[in-house]
Formats: C-alpha cells, structure tokens, sequence
C-alpha cells in the first residue's frame, strides 16, 4: 500500500477513472439489461459508496499533502478539473434559459466533450501519450454520442473513461512517469 500511496497522481487518477467507469457503466446497465429493483439499488449503493470512499481518500491525501498546491503544476491542473465542474455546471443554466429545459442527449453530449479537453490538457500537462490519446478518444466519443440516446451515451463515456484514465493510470502507476506531487 506504501508503494501506491508514494505516486499520488497515478493513483488518484486510477481511482477516479475506476469510480467514474463504474458509474456510468452501471447507468447503461440499469437501462438495457433486465434487473430487478434490489440488484439496481445495489448497484448503485456500491458505485455511491465508492464514489464517496474516493473523494474521502483524494481530500485526505491533498490536506497530507497541500504543500503540493504551491507547485504551479498543481495549480493548473486542479484550476482544469475546476473549470470543467463550472463548465458543466453553466451549460445546464444555459440549456435551461435559452431552450427551456434540459436536453440529456445533448447535455452528455457535451459533458463529454469537455472531459475528453479536460483528460488531453490533464496528459499534456503530466507529459502521459496515453493521456492525451485517450483525451481525444473520449472527444471522438462524444462525437458518436451525440447520435445516440442516453442510455448507449453511458456506455460509450464508461469507454472514455476507461481509455482516458483507468489505463494510463495504471501506465503511469507501472513506469513511475511524472509525478507531479512530489
């Protein structure tokens, strides 16, 4: 556990890359595979559990850890993840006063594509190809997703995911690439 506590980019990037996977994987299955209400409950249970046991983990290790924050690396990279949150968080007021309402297909649409920007400026940042490659991976994805009802959407950011974080950060936790952390 030392070892994987000691590359803390790597493992923070595969614990969200796992959370994220698993959520939306689990959307998409909920809605296109018969299960029954308590196997849906579960299910949903566990990714929120998950979920909340990262976000525990991540605000642990950074309040160990908040030396890092004087580190300008550090700081562009949280001002990306912030700024995608705001993003996020203003296209829905923006869908909201301009069409009335909330089109789905379209907010995931977009969601996506500016994780895949987020994911391709998070690689360049920590100099990680597989980052990058799987940054315009999810953007080309979102790409698709926009001909696609919801449902078939969560699965193809569960892919994003998965080749945007779950597999270069085990890369990274592998070849001990750049840490930015230390």
């Amino acid at each position: 556990m030392h070892k994987l506590l000691a590359q803390p980019a790597s493992i923070i990037v595969v614990l969200w890359g796992w959370v994220q996977f698993l959520s939306f994987f689990r959307f998409f299955m909920v809605r296109v595979v018969a299960l029954s209400f308590a196997t849906c409950k579960s299910l949903e249970y566990l990714t929120n559990g998950l979920s909340l046991v990262v976000v525990l983990f991540v605000l642990n290790y950074l309040w160990v850890h908040r030396i890092w924050f004087k580190k300008p690396e550090v700081k562009t990279l949280a001002t990306i993840w912030i700024a995608l949150f705001l993003s996020m968080v203003f296209t829905n007021v923006i869908q909201q006063n301009v069409l009335h309402h909330v089109v789905f297909e379209l907010q995931h649409a977009l969601f996506m594509l500016m994780t895949g920007v987020a994911i391709l400026l998070t690689g360049s940042l920590l100099r990680n190809r597989w980052m990058l490659v799987g940054g315009i991976v999810f953007a080309l994805l979102a790409f698709g997703a926009s001909y696609l009802q919801l449902k078939h959407q969560m699965l193809l950011e569960a892919i994003g995911w998965m080749v945007g974080f779950v597999v270069p950060g085990h890369l990274m936790m592998r070849r001990k690439t750049v840490n930015l952390f230390q």
